[in-house]
């Protein structure tokens, strides 16, 4: 085992709830207030009741769907265990050691306008760094564990086709 003083720091960068926060807070509300009317029996039976019932079961339904995809994306981080970088996706695990030069490749996508980011192991493309991640976040994380971040012309790996 290599002494302690090869070791990277320890560090951590996770995908946040993004706009999906947001949509889960709004159906929360909506379907809150919405079934607080129907208990209360703010509207009369007809129109207005059969509209905050659709309200209340939409809004659980989009509370349902935002908690099952902010759960997904906090699935989705980058870290340093000192001895190697893991990627993770939500149904996915790279491991590379640091020992492989590790550097992270990023190309401007110009169909999206934001940078695409690789994890680049002994020269090749490696490992895609998934799209929650933040771009800005995850370069600050290369530079607290000491992994190079890389300008690549061209398209990006995904661009390119077979």
């Amino acid at each position: 085992m290599p002494s302690d003083e090869l070791l990277r720091p320890v560090a951590v960068v996770r995908a946040g709830a993004g706009a999906w926060g947001v949509r889960l807070a709004l159906a929360a509300i909506a379907m809150t207030g919405a079934a607080t009317g129907i208990v209360l029996g703010v509207a009369p039976p007809g129109i207005l009741t059969g509209l905050l019932i659709a309200v209340a079961i939409g809004g659980f339904l989009l509370l349902a769907a935002s908690a099952a995809q902010i759960t997904t994306r906090w699935r989705t981080s980058l870290r340093s265990d000192g001895w190697s970088l893991v990627v993770r996706a939500p149904f996915a695990v790279a491991e590379h050691s640091y020992g492989h030069e590790l550097a992270i490749g990023r190309w401007l996508d110009s169909r999206r306008g934001r940078p695409e980011l690789w994890v680049i192991e002994s020269g090749r493309i490696a490992t895609p760094i998934g799209d929650a991640l933040d771009p800005l976040r995850v370069e600050a994380f290369a530079l607290q564990v000491g992994v190079p971040v890389l300008d690549i012309d061209g398209d990006p790996p995904s661009g390119r086709s077979a």
